[in-house]
Protein backbone atom coordinates (compact mmCIF):
# COMPACT_ATOMS: atom_id res chain seq x y z
CA UNK A 1 0.00 0.00 0.00
CA UNK A 2 3.09 2.29 0.76
CA UNK A 3 4.14 1.68 -2.83
CA UNK A 4 0.61 2.74 -4.60
CA UNK A 5 0.91 6.45 -5.19
CA UNK A 6 4.12 5.05 -7.63
CA UNK A 7 2.18 2.21 -9.02
CA UNK A 8 -0.62 4.73 -9.87
CA UNK A 9 1.71 6.63 -11.69
CA UNK A 10 3.22 3.65 -13.79
CA UNK A 11 6.53 4.49 -11.90
CA UNK A 12 8.67 0.95 -12.82
CA UNK A 13 10.87 1.06 -9.30
CA UNK A 14 7.27 0.81 -7.38
CA UNK A 15 7.06 -2.77 -8.53
CA UNK A 16 10.34 -3.30 -6.91
CA UNK A 17 9.43 -3.25 -2.95
CA UNK A 18 7.41 -6.41 -2.10
CA UNK A 19 4.77 -7.82 0.10
CA UNK A 20 6.47 -10.51 1.60
CA UNK A 21 8.84 -9.49 3.82
CA UNK A 22 6.05 -8.23 5.93
CA UNK A 23 4.80 -12.03 6.35
CA UNK A 24 8.34 -13.24 7.29
CA UNK A 25 8.56 -10.52 9.81
CA UNK A 26 5.95 -12.89 11.91
CA UNK A 27 6.41 -15.95 10.45
CA UNK A 28 8.25 -17.13 14.18
CA UNK A 29 5.31 -16.27 15.80
CA UNK A 30 3.45 -19.14 14.20
CA UNK A 31 3.03 -22.27 15.48
CA UNK A 32 3.81 -25.38 13.54
CA UNK A 33 0.63 -26.50 12.30
CA UNK A 34 0.06 -22.96 10.57
CA UNK A 35 4.03 -22.96 8.95
CA UNK A 36 3.22 -24.11 5.54
CA UNK A 37 -0.07 -22.18 5.21
CA UNK A 38 2.27 -18.72 6.13
CA UNK A 39 4.64 -20.42 3.32
CA UNK A 40 1.99 -20.53 1.18
CA UNK A 41 0.81 -16.85 1.44
CA UNK A 42 5.05 -15.82 1.07
CA UNK A 43 4.55 -17.99 -2.16
CA UNK A 44 1.72 -16.10 -3.42
CA UNK A 45 3.02 -12.13 -2.24
CA UNK A 46 6.50 -13.53 -4.10
CA UNK A 47 4.41 -14.52 -7.23
CA UNK A 48 2.29 -11.59 -7.47
CA UNK A 49 5.25 -9.41 -7.41
CA UNK A 50 7.35 -11.44 -9.83
CA UNK A 51 3.95 -11.24 -12.17
CA UNK A 52 3.29 -8.12 -11.99
CA UNK A 53 7.56 -7.32 -12.50
CA UNK A 54 7.08 -9.49 -15.56
CA UNK A 55 4.10 -8.24 -17.51
CA UNK A 56 5.18 -4.77 -16.14
CA UNK A 57 8.46 -4.45 -17.90
CA UNK A 58 7.43 -6.36 -20.79
CA UNK A 59 4.84 -3.73 -21.30
CA UNK A 60 2.04 -5.99 -21.26
CA UNK A 61 -0.10 -4.82 -17.98
CA UNK A 62 0.23 -1.56 -16.40
CA UNK A 63 0.67 -1.79 -12.60
CA UNK A 64 -2.13 0.48 -12.57
CA UNK A 65 -4.45 -2.40 -14.22
CA UNK A 66 -3.17 -4.80 -11.65
CA UNK A 67 -4.44 -2.82 -8.57
CA UNK A 68 -6.93 -5.32 -7.83
CA UNK A 69 -4.84 -8.38 -7.89
CA UNK A 70 -2.38 -6.41 -5.49
CA UNK A 71 -5.64 -5.12 -3.21
CA UNK A 72 -6.53 -9.30 -3.10
CA UNK A 73 -3.19 -10.20 -2.55
CA UNK A 74 -2.69 -7.71 0.68
CA UNK A 75 -5.81 -8.59 1.85
CA UNK A 76 -5.64 -12.19 2.02
CA UNK A 77 -1.97 -12.00 3.58
CA UNK A 78 -3.64 -9.45 6.22
CA UNK A 79 -6.41 -12.30 7.14
CA UNK A 80 -4.11 -15.47 6.63
CA UNK A 81 -1.48 -13.98 9.29
CA UNK A 82 -3.50 -12.37 11.34
CA UNK A 83 -5.48 -15.79 11.86
CA UNK A 84 -2.46 -17.48 11.98
CA UNK A 85 -1.58 -15.81 15.16
CA UNK A 86 -4.62 -15.95 16.72
CA UNK A 87 -4.93 -19.55 16.85
CA UNK A 88 -1.32 -20.87 17.20
CA UNK A 89 -1.00 -22.88 20.62
CA UNK A 90 0.23 -19.97 23.33
CA UNK A 91 2.17 -22.71 24.61
CA UNK A 92 4.12 -22.87 21.40
CA UNK A 93 3.86 -19.23 20.53
CA UNK A 94 3.24 -17.00 23.57
CA UNK A 95 4.25 -13.81 21.65
CA UNK A 96 2.01 -14.57 19.24
CA UNK A 97 -1.26 -12.68 20.14
CA UNK A 98 1.14 -9.98 21.50
CA UNK A 99 2.41 -9.36 17.86
CA UNK A 100 -1.11 -9.72 16.32
CA UNK A 101 -2.23 -6.74 18.67
CA UNK A 102 0.69 -4.93 17.98
CA UNK A 103 -0.18 -5.35 14.14
CA UNK A 104 -3.88 -4.31 14.24
CA UNK A 105 -3.05 -0.46 13.79
CA UNK A 106 -0.96 -1.36 10.66
CA UNK A 107 -3.82 -3.99 9.47
CA UNK A 108 -6.23 -1.55 9.95
CA UNK A 109 -4.22 1.15 8.23
CA UNK A 110 -4.00 -1.25 5.12
CA UNK A 111 -7.76 -2.04 4.95
CA UNK A 112 -8.64 1.96 5.16
CA UNK A 113 -6.79 3.06 2.64
CA UNK A 114 -8.05 -0.11 0.35
CA UNK A 115 -11.65 1.43 1.00
CA UNK A 116 -10.89 4.98 0.76
CA UNK A 117 -9.03 3.92 -2.99
CA UNK A 118 -11.89 2.39 -4.03
CA UNK A 119 -14.67 4.85 -2.90
CA UNK A 120 -12.93 6.95 -4.93
CA UNK A 121 -11.91 8.49 -1.88
CA UNK A 122 -8.36 8.18 -1.18
CA UNK A 123 -6.01 10.13 0.94
CA UNK A 124 -3.32 12.85 -0.12
CA UNK A 125 -0.83 9.98 -0.89
CA UNK A 126 -3.25 7.10 -1.14
CA UNK A 127 -1.39 5.35 2.04
CA UNK A 128 -1.68 8.07 4.91
CA UNK A 129 -3.45 5.51 7.45
CA UNK A 130 -1.33 2.80 6.00
CA UNK A 131 1.66 4.88 7.01
CA UNK A 132 0.69 6.06 10.34
CA UNK A 133 -0.27 2.31 11.18
CA UNK A 134 3.06 1.13 10.72
CA UNK A 135 4.34 4.17 12.78
CA UNK A 136 2.09 2.82 15.75
CA UNK A 137 3.54 -0.97 15.20
CA UNK A 138 6.83 0.52 15.17
CA UNK A 139 6.50 2.23 18.22
CA UNK A 140 4.98 -0.78 20.07
CA UNK A 141 8.06 -2.49 18.56
CA UNK A 142 10.50 -0.34 20.42
CA UNK A 143 8.97 -0.02 23.35
CA UNK A 144 9.08 -3.73 23.64
CA UNK A 145 12.76 -4.06 22.88
CA UNK A 146 13.62 -1.35 25.40
CA UNK A 147 11.08 -3.50 27.78
CA UNK A 148 13.82 -6.38 26.99
CA UNK A 149 16.88 -4.19 27.56
CA UNK A 150 15.69 -3.79 31.06
CA UNK A 151 14.39 -7.35 31.41
CA UNK A 152 17.95 -8.40 30.76
CA UNK A 153 20.23 -6.07 32.26
CA UNK A 154 18.12 -6.86 35.63
CA UNK A 155 18.63 -10.41 35.00
CA UNK A 156 22.82 -10.01 34.69
CA UNK A 157 22.25 -8.09 37.57
CA UNK A 158 20.34 -10.37 39.54
CA UNK A 159 22.65 -13.04 38.16
CA UNK A 160 25.78 -11.41 39.75
CA UNK A 161 24.41 -10.59 43.00
CA UNK A 162 23.33 -14.60 43.04
CA UNK A 163 26.76 -15.22 41.87
CA UNK A 164 28.07 -12.90 44.53
CA UNK A 165 25.67 -14.21 47.34
CA UNK A 166 27.04 -17.87 46.48
CA UNK A 167 30.66 -17.17 47.16
CA UNK A 168 31.03 -14.32 49.60
CA UNK A 169 30.76 -14.50 53.03
CA UNK A 170 27.91 -12.89 54.43
CA UNK A 171 29.46 -11.78 58.03
CA UNK A 172 32.89 -10.56 57.28
CA UNK A 173 32.67 -9.85 52.95
CA UNK A 174 35.05 -12.22 52.75
CA UNK A 175 35.28 -15.72 50.19
CA UNK A 176 33.24 -18.08 51.85
CA UNK A 177 33.95 -21.81 51.56
CA UNK A 178 32.28 -22.50 48.35
CA UNK A 179 35.05 -20.08 46.96
CA UNK A 180 37.59 -21.32 48.86
CA UNK A 181 36.74 -24.45 47.49
CA UNK A 182 36.30 -23.14 43.91
CA UNK A 183 40.04 -21.70 43.88
CA UNK A 184 41.11 -25.19 45.40
CA UNK A 185 40.17 -26.61 41.92
CA UNK A 186 41.82 -23.52 39.91
CA UNK A 187 44.93 -24.26 41.51
CA UNK A 188 44.53 -28.08 40.98
CA UNK A 189 44.11 -27.62 37.35
CA UNK A 190 47.21 -25.83 37.02
CA UNK A 191 50.90 -26.95 36.93
CA UNK A 192 51.99 -27.04 41.01
CA UNK A 193 52.95 -23.45 41.83
CA UNK A 194 56.82 -22.83 43.53
CA UNK A 195 55.25 -20.56 45.77
CA UNK A 196 51.93 -22.18 46.89
CA UNK A 197 51.25 -21.38 50.61
CA UNK A 198 48.17 -22.46 53.17
CA UNK A 199 47.49 -20.31 56.36
CA UNK A 200 44.73 -22.00 58.82
CA UNK A 201 43.59 -19.62 61.06
CA UNK A 202 41.09 -19.31 64.19
CA UNK A 203 39.96 -17.12 66.75
CA UNK A 204 41.25 -18.33 70.28
CA UNK A 205 38.55 -18.31 73.24
CA UNK A 206 35.15 -17.13 70.37
CA UNK A 207 33.48 -20.09 72.89
CA UNK A 208 34.22 -17.78 76.04
CA UNK A 209 33.16 -14.91 74.44
CA UNK A 210 30.21 -16.26 73.10
CA UNK A 211 29.07 -17.29 76.33
CA UNK A 212 30.00 -14.49 78.66
CA UNK A 213 29.52 -11.37 76.33
CA UNK A 214 26.74 -13.08 74.15
CA UNK A 215 26.82 -14.47 70.20
CA UNK A 216 26.45 -11.08 68.56
CA UNK A 217 29.93 -9.60 70.28
CA UNK A 218 31.50 -13.27 69.06
CA UNK A 219 30.05 -12.16 65.37
CA UNK A 220 31.96 -9.09 66.35
CA UNK A 221 35.20 -10.63 66.91
CA UNK A 222 34.57 -12.82 63.61
CA UNK A 223 33.88 -9.75 61.79
CA UNK A 224 36.96 -8.48 63.11
CA UNK A 225 39.36 -11.23 62.67
CA UNK A 226 38.03 -10.74 58.58
CA UNK A 227 38.51 -7.60 58.25
CA UNK A 228 41.86 -8.14 59.39
CA UNK A 229 42.72 -10.32 57.21
CA UNK A 230 40.97 -8.59 54.34
CA UNK A 231 43.25 -5.43 54.86
CA UNK A 232 46.35 -7.26 55.95
CA UNK A 233 46.54 -9.89 53.09
CA UNK A 234 48.57 -9.07 50.36
CA UNK A 235 47.38 -9.33 46.62
CA UNK A 236 48.84 -12.58 46.58
CA UNK A 237 46.66 -13.94 49.08
CA UNK A 238 42.98 -14.84 48.99
CA UNK A 239 41.20 -14.52 52.63
CA UNK A 240 38.46 -17.27 53.17
CA UNK A 241 35.81 -17.99 56.21
CA UNK A 242 35.68 -21.33 55.90
CA UNK A 243 33.16 -21.65 58.71
CA UNK A 244 32.37 -20.82 62.42
CA UNK A 245 36.16 -19.17 63.29
CA UNK A 246 37.93 -20.42 60.74
CA UNK A 247 39.80 -18.71 57.78
CA UNK A 248 42.29 -19.79 55.75
CA UNK A 249 44.62 -17.66 53.78
CA UNK A 250 45.33 -19.04 50.25
CA UNK A 251 48.91 -18.12 49.06
CA UNK A 252 50.33 -17.87 45.62
CA UNK A 253 53.53 -16.39 44.69
CA UNK A 254 54.54 -14.98 48.33
CA UNK A 255 57.80 -14.90 49.51
CA UNK A 256 57.86 -17.42 52.83
CA UNK A 257 58.85 -14.36 54.93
Amino acid sequence: VAQQPRALRGDPDAARTGRGPLVGLFSSDVGERFRRHVHTLRVIATANLVAQMALHFTGVLNLRVSLTASHVVMLLIIVGMGAALLFSDRRECPDARRHLLQALPMAAGAFADIFLLWVGRPSFNNSLWFSLGVLVFCLLQAAEYVGVCFRVYRAAVERDLLREVAYIDLLTGIGNRNAYESRLRELGEKPPAPALGCMVLDINGLKRINDTCGHATGDAAIVEAGRILGELAPKEAAPFRTGGDEFVLLTDGLAEE
